[in-house]
């Protein structure tokens, strides 16, 4: 397989795997992030079967997550204060 596409199929696999968890705890009517550890769980390196292939890149991805969850934050802050100001007009 071609190593530029090993990342995309590891973001497949945690899709799948999130999405599949979040139904399982869904229809068992379980909190949904039961389901979302327990398929953390399911394709982690230490269980057999599909897993994140790369503990490096994954780093890399969880630090941008990060970055861009933080940026998302303050976007929202300064579009409320927009909103805030505009409103006390």
């Amino acid at each position: 397989m071609d190593t530029n596409a090993i990342p995309f199929r590891d973001l497949a696999y945690v899709i799948i795997a999130a999405i599949t968890g979040g139904l399982l705890a869904w229809r068992l009517r379980l909190t949904l992030i039961i389901g979302y550890v327990l398929a953390g769980i399911a394709i982690s390196p230490l269980t057999p079967g599909p897993s994140v292939s790369d503990a490096h890149s994954d780093e890399q991805r969880r630090r941008l997550a990060l970055k861009g969850k933080i940026l998302g934050r303050k976007i929202i802050k300064q579009m409320a204060t927009i909103v805030t100001v505009e409103n006390n007009r």
